[in-house]
């Protein structure tokens, strides 16, 4: 019927402004090196840590590694951070958490896939978080539990990397309409 599909549009206009809003967002943070200190204290913090890093990803330059996510990580038995930018993730762990020292590694983000691998069903036999693993060519390089949201940390990571090769079709969303103007220029129909 003509109402069920006014509403079919209505929803993925909203999807539309949501994802639209998403990427907005991202890319505020990502080029917001040089307009604020703290992001430029985290963009060089950053920055050090990658060149410690043991990887064959690309050398940027710290205006080019602004954090967006930045949170506690489980990888085997040894804690850390990850930090993701917007074309890098890196994991910096301790070698023994009583005694110090890091290991810091670095992935370009393009071309890696995220799986989840969900932890036993009862909390009694597996307490820990839901499980990520990075994979490149159905390689697995790294495993990790992210402190919480192992979900929403791969949806999010999924976003990072189509802003990073942005297909044109699917960036072209207005503001006032979303997908409502997909199919040409005309103003959307209103809705009763």
């Amino acid at each position: 019927s003509s109402s069920s599909g006014r509403k079919n549009v209505q929803v993925m206009d909203r999807l539309a402004k949501m994802q639209a809003h998403k990427r907005a967002s991202i890319g505020a943070i990502r080029d917001s090196y040089g307009r604020n200190l703290l992001v430029v204290q985290a963009a060089d913090e950053f920055h050090i840590k990658a060149q410690q890093a043991s990887s064959s990803a690309d050398e940027k330059s710290p205006e080019d590694q602004v954090p967006l996510y930045k949170c506690s990580v489980l990888v085997r038995s040894s804690t850390g951070t990850l930090y993701v930018t917007s074309t890098q993730i890196l994991f910096v762990t301790q070698f023994i958490p009583i005694v110090g020292g890091q290991k810091c590694t670095l992935f370009d983000l393009e071309g890696l896939e995220f799986g989840i691998q969900e932890s036993s069903s009862s909390l009694l036999m597996s307490p820990l978080p839901t499980s990520i693993s990075v994979t490149r060519g159905g390689e697995e390089l790294y495993s990790f539990r992210p402190s919480h949201g192992a979900h929403r940390l791969v949806a999010f990571l999924k976003v990072v990397q189509a802003m990073a090769n942005p297909d044109d079709e699917e960036l072209t969303f207005s503001d006032r309409g979303g997908l409502l103007y997909m199919y040409g220029d005309s103003p959307p129909p209103k809705m009763y």
